[in-house]
């Protein structure tokens, strides 16, 4: 695949899944009043994906470096298969907040996937490009 399609594309999926974590937001008043469960437990599940995200981010990202990312990014996305088969499964809201934060630790895949296309030899192009 041409390297100019595939930078669009991987920028669109980036934009989409930062976008995922931030969209929620403004449903959390719909979701408490329809759950009946109070507005601050269950803007807790988007507070610790957020945790989560930035967790990941300062970690797990960093490990490409040292391990072989091919392995990370399967790993994260077997864990991230997992929980959010949890996710629907379970129904109890402090169950559903602990999963949230491994859903945030998943979201870091992206960022990964890139970070392992990339090279050397086409980095910076992208953004210097006119």
């Amino acid at each position: 695949m041409n390297s100019k399609y595939l930078s669009i594309i991987l920028s669109i999926v980036c934009g989409i899944t930062a976008a995922n974590m931030y969209y929620i937001q403004p449903l959390i008043p719909t979701a408490a009043k329809l759950t009946g469960i109070d507005y601050g437990i269950i803007s807790m599940i988007y507070t610790v994906a957020l945790i989560g995200n930035a967790t990941a981010l300062i970690f797990i990202t960093q490990m490409g470096d040292f391990v072989n990312r091919k392995k990370i990014i399967s790993s994260l996305y077997m864990m991230l298969f997992i929980v959010l088969l949890f996710f629907y499964i379970f129904d109890n809201v402090y169950i559903l907040i602990t999963i949230s934060f491994f859903i945030g630790l998943g979201a870091c895949v992206i960022p990964s996937i890139i970070a392992h296309i990339s090279t050397n030899k086409t980095s910076g192009i992208v953004v210097l490009a006119k």
